[in-house]
């Protein structure tokens, strides 16, 4: 009997640490993904500015606005990575 109570404080032990370690994550990923957002929109905001300062129209080749413009220049740099020969 004693060891079935040992065995369940163990588990119940298991269960507090996983629920501390999953709220954890939950806090982090709260924090992450805003601040990428945030930079991805700011990127997006800084290369508009930069080509108004040109007088052209800017990156809105992919997407809405150009949304998509960065994962397009990412997919590119793949493309050229995978492409590459070694001589």
């Amino acid at each position: 009997m004693a060891f079935y109570l040992l065995w369940e404080r163990k588990i119940k032990n298991i269960k507090i640490n996983m629920l501390k370690i999953l709220y954890l994550l939950l806090e982090v990923i709260v924090i992450i993904v805003p601040v990428l957002l945030a930079v991805a929109f700011m990127t997006i905001i800084e290369r508009k500015a930069l080509a108004s300062f040109q007088r052209r129209v800017g990156p809105n080749t992919v997407g809405y606005y150009g949304v998509l413009q960065p994962l397009k220049l990412l997919g590119g740099k793949f493309y050229k990575f995978e492409n590459k020969t070694i001589c």
